[in-house]
């Protein structure tokens, strides 16, 4: 009999436990929750339901905004949209962000998926995508990593990375990231004062750039060199040849372009990236182009981040840019 009860008293432990955490993933998470470190990516989102910018946001398991990452049903065709938090589209709903807009215009059996996270550099969204390559699966790649690279927060992504790397035993990151994946610790954490992860002091402070939310210091010296940018922009397009994906670049734009008045480094960027296209053979959108005409306040939400409207009409650029390929074709359009 006592075996009996222990095993009852397991279960309803087990029940119990289940319960907690199926409340807490129930709970929203607010804006501004620490993001939680990743030795390979220096910061990654927590998984749950928030609010960012007034609009609803779900991140998946694997830190990603949209439905759990699963690699595309049987027919289906995939566009991967890779950036910072304007491709992530903060402030807006998921169906309004650039990506799904381009997906809807191209018709079934598009569909689209983000995998931009806020802050993130073309360092970063390389090393997330190698890392979910398989599952993400892309008939087509677009590439607006731009911002985050230009930013300037006192360090280099490169450097950051390999510093970050040899910080912490290989067993605690890997439990801090199984612990992550529960809605109740994070619960407890943001109610008990947040984590103590191995964070070195590097990543604390472009975590807390990110989350400042504000366009690129001009005085700086930028996160990304535009050399290492550069290379960068042509592994995205080598990564997606291996796949015979289609890839297709697009320069973003912010407040000051509408005004006559564009930061050099964005021009300089966005010439990067035109030349990016021109040596892959892949299409070029630039941003400032598409959202001509627009008033500043129309197309962005704080200077930098997209308005709906501003998503929609690069979201119809993408679709032309990507309307060449043809549904069965994974070679891409013409630049």
């Amino acid at each position: 009999m006592s075996g009996r009860r222990g095993l009852l008293a397991l279960l309803v432990a087990a029940a119990a436990l289940v319960g907690l955490e199926l409340g807490a993933g129930a709970l929203p998470e607010p804006a501004g929750t620490p993001l939680p470190a990743d030795p390979e990516l220096l910061w990654g989102m927590r998984p749950g339901r928030r609010v960012e910018g007034g609009a609803p946001v779900d991140i998946n398991a694997d830190g990603l905004r949209g439905p759990p990452l699963a690699p595309p049903a049987a027919g289906a065709r995939r566009l991967v949209a890779l950036g910072d938090s304007s491709v992530f589209g903060w402030g807006v709903a998921l169906d309004q962000s650039f990506a799904l807009v381009a997906a809807g215009a191209l018709g079934p059996p598009w569909e689209a998926r983000l995998a931009a996270v806020p802050g993130y550099s073309s360092v970063q969204a390389l090393g997330l995508l190698r890392r979910h390559l398989d599952r993400l699966d892309p008939d087509a790649l677009v590439v607006a990593t731009l911002w985050s690279d230009l930013g300037a927060a006192g360090f280099e992504d490169a450097a950051a990375v390999a510093n970050f790397a040899n910080h912490g035993s290989a067993w605690a990151w890997r439990a801090s990231a199984l612990l992550q994946r529960s809605a109740l610790y994070r619960q407890l954490l943001r109610r008990l004062g947040g984590q103590r992860a191995p964070d070195p002091a590097v990543v604390q402070r472009v975590i807390a750039w990110n989350q400042a939310r504000r366009p690129p210091d001009p005085g700086g010296a930028p996160r990304v060199p535009l050399a290492l940018y550069e290379d960068n922009l042509r592994a995205f397009a080598a990564l997606a040849a291996l796949r015979g994906a289609a890839v297709v670049y697009l320069g973003l734009a912010d407040a000051r372009d509408l005004e006559g008045r564009p930061d050099p480094g964005a021009v300089e960027r966005r010439a990067a990236l035109a030349r990016a296209a021109a040596f892959a053979g892949a299409p070029y959108v630039d941003g400032p182009g598409v959202l001509a005409g627009m008033s500043p306040d129309a197309a962005f939400l704080d200077g930098l981040h997209p308005s709906a409207a501003a998503h929609a009409r690069l979201g119809a650029a993408v679709a032309a840019a990507l309307a060449p390929a043809g549904p069965g074709d994974r070679s891409g359009g013409a630049p």
